[in-house]
């Protein structure tokens, strides 16, 4: 147990919540936060390996058991990779 700057006890550990690399792809640019009263939120996105950087959507994993399990990534629609007018 560690003691906080507040004096409240704290214990971390290190979780694996998603593994697997497929020479291709890779996830980047994680963060993590809570929400106040609701789940632990991971935001996170895809990185194509090959050629230029190449970024997906971002994705999100949730937890409402404080990060003993987390939900699959799923793709936010709002903030998906889309086409301009021109096709780029």
């Amino acid at each position: 147990m560690n003691s906080g700057e507040h004096g409240i006890d704290y214990s971390l550990e290190t979780q694996i919540i998603r593994s697997g690399y497929d020479r291709k792809t890779c996830w980047v640019q994680t963060r993590c936060g809570v929400i106040p009263g609701g789940p632990a939120v991971i935001t996170t996105q895809k990185l194509r390996i090959t050629g230029s950087d190449v970024f997906s959507g971002i994705h999100d994993l949730r937890s409402v058991d404080f990060g003993r399990t987390w939900s699959e990534p799923t793709l936010q629609p709002a903030l998906a990779r889309r086409a301009n007018a021109d096709g780029t």
